[in-house]
């Protein structure tokens, strides 16, 4: 009996380790695809679009 329990506390072990695994995997998949769907910062505008008057010149 003793040997049943060790049996079924090795494979108990053996499915938490997996499942432990697997939900790192998904969580790293999942944090992957929020960083896809993220939508960038948009570009800082440091230029002015049209027409510049040249400097006057003193």
């Amino acid at each position: 009996m003793l040997i049943d329990h060790e049996a079924l506390r090795l494979a108990i072990e053996g499915l938490e380790r997996r499942v432990g695994k697997n939900e790192r995997d998904i969580q790293l998949a999942i944090k992957a695809i929020q960083s896809i769907l993220t939508p960038p910062d948009p570009p800082k505008k440091n230029f002015r679009i049209g027409f510049c008057p040249p400097e006057k010149k003193e």
